[in-house]
């Protein structure tokens, strides 16, 4: 089994030609995909994981990085946000609408260079009463990764809407046909198509708030069609160990602990693929 330093780094042996992904003795004899195709499906959910927070606390400094001054901490990303100040007619937490524009964002850390891009508009789902509800538009939004010392890069580009409903303890989150457009680092792309669910939970002694996600766990579940060339693949995605959220991470994927499973069905065949977090930015694949 193969460690990920981080999802550039699994992509870049994927370009390679690098065997990233360990096959069990078990596996079934008829497997939907090949080991290299596990590898491609892993990248694109684990992508789409590390999505999911995005929007949940209308996070103005492009997910998951500590906050400071922007003009001197290049891990810092300032979108355009317009109207500024908004309007907020209940005087909660949400303002009735926003919307973020993260066009020229770049990100820089150690590990390699993220770039955003596209915008995002966020609805009080109830404007007139107190609460903390959000309906998140996505249109063409999306980051562009490029790890230290190479060229080579992956992308993804996200468009439909999710939708938020927290406490100061926990979120309850929705996605419904949420389309992810995946560019590898060999110019290759594929498509997935999503309905996830997920709940968050945060640490014991965290409260979330505008602004800043909280060290928590996720638990997402749902199905989704992924696609590749001229083939598709229907997926099964449900969490097995809660993933464990940590906004310190400062390269994706944010989640430093758990484990998601996937069964994917393509005509008679099935395989399992399954992601295990082991630290910040680092995971394994296995398929059976």
């Amino acid at each position: 089994m193969l460690s990920y330093r981080a999802v550039t780094g699994a992509l870049m042996l994927l370009t390679a030609g690098a065997i990233a992904c360990t096959d069990d003795p078990t596996a079934v004899t008829d497997p939907a995909l090949s080991l290299a195709q596990a590898d491609s499906v892993a990248a694109v959910v684990v992508a789409d994981l590390d999505g999911v927070p995005d929007g949940a606390v209308l996070d103005m400094f492009g997910g998951g990085l500590p906050a400071g001054p922007a003009e001197t901490d290049s891990r810092l990303c300032v979108p355009t946000i317009t109207p500024m100040p908004p309007v907020n007619s209940d005087a909660d937490l949400v303002p009735d609408y926003v919307s973020i524009d993260w066009t020229g964002c770049v990100i820089e850390t150690p590990r390699g260079t993220v770039e955003r891009f596209g915008t995002m508009e966020l609805f009080d789902i109830e404007p007139l009463v107190p609460g903390h509800t959000i309906r998140a538009v996505l249109t063409d939004l999306g980051r562009r990764v490029t790890r230290t010392g190479s060229d080579a890069s992956w992308s993804v580009v996200h468009n439909g809407e999710r939708t938020f409903v927290a406490s100061a303890t926990a979120i309850q989150h929705e996605e419904i046909d949420l389309l992810s457009q995946f560019t590898y680092p060999d110019g290759s792309t594929a498509q997935h198509l999503r309905n996830w669910t997920a709940a968050f939970t945060s640490a014991a002694g965290e409260t979330i708030s505008i602004g800043r996600l909280p060290a928590g766990t996720w638990n997402v579940n749902g199905t989704s069609t992924w696609e590749k060339g001229d083939r598709s693949w229907s997926l099964d995605v449900s969490t097995v160990e809660l993933l464990h959220f940590d906004p310190a991470c400062e390269f994706p994927p944010r989640f430093d602990d758990g484990m998601v499973r996937i069964v994917v069905t393509r005509g008679d065949g099935q395989s399992t693929v399954t992601i295990e977090f082991t630290a910040c930015g680092e995971y394994t694949v296995t398929r059976t």
